[in-house]
C-alpha cells in the first residue's frame, strides 16, 4: 500500500513542479505515448496488487476458517432488528434460562 500511496504523490506533485520559472515547456508527448505510459502503469499496478494478494492469501484463508469458530451456530438468532434510534437488536430465537440471583455457578472469583 505505502508503494502505491508513494506513486501517487510523486503524479501528483510532479505538474506542480513542471510550473515553475524554467526554460519554455517541451510540446505534449503524442497521443501514442500517453497510452503507453498509461498501460505500463496500469501492468505495474496490476503485478503489485497480485503480489499482494498472493501475500494475504494464506492468512485470510486460515481467518475465513477460524471464522465459524468464533461465531459460534448463527441459526440460534433472528435476524437483526435497528430500531428508530439506531441501536441493533439480534434476538435469540430461544432465549436462555435466567440465573436465578445468589447462583454462583458461573461466577469466577477475580
Amino acid at each position: 500500500m505505502k508503494p502505491l500511496a508513494l506513486l501517487l504523490c510523486l503524479a501528483l506533485a510532479t505538474p506542480a513542479l513542471a510550473e515553475g520559472s524554467g526554460p519554455s515547456p517541451a510540446p505534449p508527448p503524442a497521443p501514442g505515448d500517453m497510452s503507453k505510459g498509461l498501460d505500463l502503469l496500469q501492468q505495474g499496478t496490476q503485478l503489485m496488487l497480485r503480489g499482494m494478494l498472493a501475500q494475504m492469501e494464506p492468512k485470510m484463508r486460515e481467518m475465513m476458517g477460524n471464522l465459524g469458530a468464533v461465531m459460534g451456530d448463527l441459526s440460534a438468532y433472528e435476524a437483526p432488528v435497528v430500531l428508530p434510534n439506531g441501536d441493533i437488536l439480534i434476538r435469540r430465537k430461544v432465549p436462555l434460562v435466567p440465573i436465578p440471583p445468589g447462583d454462583r455457578g458461573n461466577e469466577t472469583e477475580l
